[in-house]
C-alpha cells in the first residue's frame, strides 16, 4: 500500500440510502468494460485531477463543490465483484475520506462508509495512463473486515461503530481485507 505524505481528510456523512448505480451493470468477474465507463467515474476522474494540480487551500473547496463524496457512494463498482453482487452491496454514506497521490498518474481514496448498515473502511486506488486521462486502466478496491464483513457466511457487526476507529485500523494487507480486487478493462 502506498502513502502520501500529503493527505486530505473530508468528514461528511451522507444519511440516503440508495441503490446501486444505474449506470453500472454485471460484466465479466474483475474487469469492467472499458467502452462502457460510466459518467461518473469520468466525473470522479476529472475531480481528482482538478484536486492533484489545485493549491493545498482550494482542494476542500474542490471536493465539496465536485459532490465528490455522494459521486463515490452511488459509483462504487459492486456490481462488477462476485461477492458483493450476491450480497447486494451498496454505500449508505461515506463519513470519512483521505484523498493521496502515491504517484503521478494515481490516487489513492483511503476512508470509512456504511455498506449498507456496517461500518468499515475502503480504499479505492485509480491508475491512469496518462495525465488528466478520465479513464483508469486499472481500479484496486479493498473494502471491509475480512472473516467480520461482507463474508457470505457471517453478517457479523464489527465491534466499532466509531469511523475514526476503523480508519485507523483498516487492513496493511491485500489478505486482510474482505473483499481486494483489481478491475481491468476487457482484454487490458
Amino acid at each position: 500500500m502506498h502513502v502520501s505524505r500529503r493527505a486530505d481528510t473530508f468528514k461528511v456523512v451522507s444519511r440516503s440510502r440508495r441503490p446501486p448505480d444505474p449506470y453500472r451493470s454485471s460484466t465479466e468477474e474483475h474487469a469492467f468494460n472499458d467502452d462502457a465507463v460510466s459518467p461518473l467515474e469520468v466525473r470522479i476522474a476529472e475531480t481528482l485531477w482538478r484536486w492533484k494540480f489545485a493549491s493545498e487551500s482550494e482542494r476542500n473547496a474542490i471536493v465539496a463543490d465536485a459532490n465528490l463524496l455522494p459521486m463515490i457512494e452511488h459509483w462504487f463498482p459492486f456490481a462488477d465483484i462476485p461477492l458483493t453482487r450476491k450480497l447486494g452491496t451498496w454505500c449508505d454514506g461515506i463519513s470519512t475520506l483521505e484523498i493521496a497521490s502515491p504517484s503521478r498518474l494515481s490516487f489513492l481514496l483511503a476512508g470509512v462508509g456504511w455498506f449498507p448498515t456496517y461500518l468499515a473502511p475502503f480504499e479505492l486506488e485509480f491508475h491512469f495512463p496518462r495525465s488528466r486521462d478520465t479513464h483508469a486502466h486499472c481500479i484496486i478496491l479493498r473494502l471491509g473486515f475480512r472473516g467480520r464483513l461482507f463474508n457470505a457466511n457471517d453478517r457479523h457487526v464489527p465491534t466499532t461503530r466509531d469511523d475514526a476507529a476503523a480508519f485507523a485500523r483498516r487492513p496493511q494487507r491485500n489478505q486482510d481485507w474482505a473483499v481486494a480486487v483489481e478491475l481491468t478493462p476487457n482484454g487490458g
